[in-house]
């Protein structure tokens, strides 16, 4: 948490899409991307571009871990309790499952909220889903 007006985070490009990552990452619950999609389109209709964008493309922000303003975060928490609560999904440290998961709608949270001018990189790995090599990716500040 930081009083600077920028979001930083690290991403991550993927061979595929999040969607194909995640169906191919987590057979035990292949559906659970879909159904949080759902939630945040029918909490928050706005995000639906966003949503698209997250599942069909192949950047995504990893780890659950930046550095942002104190009310950002807290506007985010509160984001992504509601997204929770409607699928009635606990939060916990432990539940690996969510952790995922939030990975994901930060993803979509980021997209929506934080224009690219705004967001600077911190770091960036690629993932070659057919060798399994994790590389680096550009680094630097987005234009």
């Amino acid at each position: 948490i930081t009083n600077k007006d920028s979001v930083y985070h690290t991403w991550y490009w993927i061979n595929g899409t999040n969607h194909g990552l995640w169906v191919n990452s987590h057979p035990e619950i292949p559906n659970l991307l879909m159904e949080a999609c759902d939630a945040v389109c029918r909490k928050f209709p706005e995000y639906r571009y966003a949503v698209e964008g997250m599942l069909n493309g192949n950047l995504l922000f990893v780890h659950n871990m930046f550095i942002m303003p104190t009310h950002d975060f807290e506007l985010y928490v509160n984001w992504l309790d509601t997204v929770f609560a409607e699928m009635n999904l606990p939060i916990g440290r432990t539940d690996k499952p969510c952790s995922l998961l939030a990975e994901r709608l930060f993803t979509v949270y980021v997209m929506h909220n934080y224009p690219m001018k705004y967001q600077k990189f911190v770091g960036g790995t690629c993932y070659d889903k057919i060798t399994g090599e994790i590389k680096k990716a550009m680094n630097g500040v987005a234009d």
